[in-house]
């Protein structure tokens, strides 16, 4: 197994699926693929420096899930990794297969969050990723359906939980063939049998139909849906890039020269990363892109008013008011304020524990108390903001590190900014300061609270 292993480890290395000191959630059914990751975290445990958790998610849908749960908790035992169960009920028969996806994606960003886990791991295979794309491409998808699934994305919105999957670089029938030559057990679900998943039926119909023409079509799939992965990449970034050049936050804007200089293809993403950033919902179909991107090219002069925007994009009224600077209030510390009737801030001083490295309150932070000094300035964000996010060297503007973690545009002024001596030190649910967090030297500990009454 051990050669197996090593493939999937250069591909875990290569892709930085895993990182010493990730805390996983293993999703884990007893099947084949899912078993085969369970003996691969075994292995790389100890080398890489990480902490395994098991959960596995029961649909009560089949009869067999009981021996299956019984089976999981004792391979997980085993090794030594904490095991968690998680039940979902589906209440209707409509779209089961998407229904059963979403719930059990559900229970296991709960139980990651319960358990402290910061990413959460499913057995994803090559095979699951050639299906994907088909699945995808029948749909009809641009360059990002055709990517397929992604090793790396986050959980949900601004979660720091990462879903990853180690598994995409070999395929089912080298899984299967390992797991025999090591004699290790897995369970087998009826229900991957079923055509009544369309799933199921690309697997067991039309996959087999393409290798008569290509033998080695999933690995030739995979192999394009890591080409397009990088080129997607590359693009979304210059596209972001634009973006950023194109946004005027504190006058509620954005520049339509620049916006008509774009090629097409980035004109189209930027239009996409608009939508996402003024709805905040990550996905728009093509006809509802382009409809939008005509709109846009219509339009004369050489800025669109924010509020003109959200209202081409989803018919939502004009908001003309802005303020270019937003007003701040002075926190001292220590010290309580209340920011209008429906929010308290409160800082104190507490005493030094390793649990403040383990926090999972967003509302909540631990700063170094003598790199604050006594006053806090807290306000929303303005034009130009940079600030070191915890864990990077250089500064970062503050509109990138909200493109980054996925911050809708329209909830981004209402987020707020703690500042000491002109230096942002944290960013309200998102992120501390690098350069103020808390280390094994600090001697004296501030925590800041935002309460809502």
């Amino acid at each position: 197994m051990e050669k197996v292993f090593r493939k999937v480890l250069h591909f875990v290395d290569d892709r930085g699926i895993i990182k010493p000191g990730d805390t996983l959630l293993a999703s884990v059914s007893g099947g084949p693929d899912s078993v085969f990751m369970l003996h691969f975290f075994a292995y790389i445990a100890q080398k890489q420096k990480i902490t395994v958790k098991v959960a596995y998610i029961h649909h009560h849908m089949r009869k067999e899930a009981e021996e299956e749960i019984f089976f999981v908790r004792g391979l997980a035992e085993s090794y030594g990794f904490l095991f968690c169960r998680g039940d979902i009920l589906l209440k209707s028969t409509s779209d089961i297969e998407q229904q059963a996806r979403i719930q059990r994606y559900r229970q296991l960003y709960k139980i990651a969050e319960q358990q402290g886990c910061n990413k959460i791991s499913t057995g994803h295979t090559l095979d699951d990723q050639a299906e994907t794309m088909l699945m995808h491409l029948i749909k009809g998808t641009g360059l990002a359906g055709l990517r397929g699934i992604l090793p790396v994305s986050h959980m949900y919105g601004n979660s720091q939980i990462l879903l990853v999957r180690p598994l995409l670089c070999i395929s089912k029938s080298v899984i299967l063939e390992t797991l025999k030559k090591g004699k290790k057990e897995y369970r087998f679900d009826s229900s991957n049998l079923s055509t009544d998943f369309f799933r199921n039926n690309i697997r067991h119909q039309v996959v087999p139909l393409l290798k008569k023409y290509n033998p080695a079509v999933i690995e030739a799939l995979g192999r394009t849906a890591f080409l397009l992965q990088d080129d997607f990449a590359f693009l979304k970034d210059t596209s972001e890039k634009y973006l950023l050049e194109m946004m005027d936050v504190c006058n509620r804007r954005v520049s339509l020269k620049v916006y008509r200089g774009l090629p097409l293809s980035v004109k189209r993403l930027v239009v996409s990363l608009l939508c996402q950033q003024l709805t905040g919902n990550p996905y728009r179909s093509f006809d509802s892109i382009e409809k939008t991107r005509k709109r846009l090219e219509k339009i004369g002069g050489e800025w669109l008013a924010i509020g003109q925007l959200e209202r081409i994009i989803k018919d939502m009224p004009v908001e003309d008011n802005c303020q270019k600077e937003h007003a701040v209030s002075v926190l001292k510390v220590p010290g309580k304020i209340h920011l209008g009737k429906a929010v308290k801030v409160e800082a104190i001083e507490t005493v030094f524990s390793s649990g403040i490295f383990t926090n999972r309150d967003r509302f909540t932070c631990y700063l170094d108390a003598e790199k604050i000094g006594n006053i806090l300035n807290i306000r929303h964000p303005n034009k130009g903001d940079v600030f070191v996010p915890l864990g990077m060297n250089n500064p970062k503007k503050l509109a990138r590190f909200f493109i980054d973690r996925k911050v809708p545009f329209c909830n981004r002024q209402g987020i707020l900014v703690f500042e000491s001596k002109g230096a942002i030190v944290w960013v309200c649910g998102l992120e501390i300061s690098e350069n103020f967090k808390v280390t094994q030297d600090t001697k004296r500990v501030l925590k800041i609270s935002v309460i809502s009454n």
